[in-house]
């Protein structure tokens, strides 16, 4: 392997590693052991920033990076979920409505690019990434210590505003790509297009 081609990889393998933590983090829900479940997700959860960062880091982004780890965030996602499911069924109970809202959009957003472009989007626009690390920060303050409310309704927020702005992007183009920084981006990129 050439010197660049094993660098390329390093982003990816830390991505890989995040979908192999699933089964791992379905399994301890299943054992119900919550605490080692509550530090395997936060590894899982360092490692999504890790692996983006790295890509940008050592100059190595890719369309098929930018997939996988879109696969790799879903997993995540649904391992989180279904952990507050099992270990806080309570908040899960007096939430449900903010938890409804929030899931209907992300499964709105991925039905519609499924279906207008065959594929899952992986946009990770800058609203995702600051909603990611809040709904990250939820989750770890919920496992570790509960809720709290003020960062609960914030997470919220983020989420459904990242999720609306993603079906927005997905209106408005016409070919889906990878890496997309925002609506603003899209609409700026768009405009000097026309102009030119």
């Amino acid at each position: 392997m050439s010197g660049r081609a094993w660098v390329k990889n390093i982003p990816n393998s830390i991505t890989f590693s995040r979908v192999l933590l699933f089964p791992v983090l379905i399994y301890l829900t299943f054992r119900e052991e919550r605490f080692l479940f509550s530090w395997i997700f936060f590894i899982a959860l360092l490692s999504d920033i890790l692996d983006g960062l790295t890509a940008r880091i050592l100059k190595v982004q890719s369309a098929f990076g930018a997939r996988v780890d879109s696969i790799a965030d879903l997993l995540t996602f649904f391992s989180g979920i279904y952990g507050i499911l099992i270990f806080e069924p309570s908040f899960v109970s007096d939430f449900l409505p903010w938890i409804i809202i929030v899931l209907s959009l992300y499964f709105a957003e991925m039905i519609y690019s499924l279906i207008k472009f065959s594929s899952i989007s992986s946009f990770h626009t800058y609203a995702s990434r600051i909603a990611a690390y809040a709904l990250g920060i939820l989750f770890m303050t919920l496992f570790w210590f509960g809720a709290w409310s003020p960062l609960l309704y914030l997470s919220f927020f983020l989420c459904s505003f990242a999720y609306v702005e993603e079906i927005v992007i997905l209106f408005y183009l016409k070919e889906l790509r990878p890496n997309v920084r925002g609506m603003y981006w899209v609409w700026k990129q768009n405009k000097n297009v026309l102009q030119s």
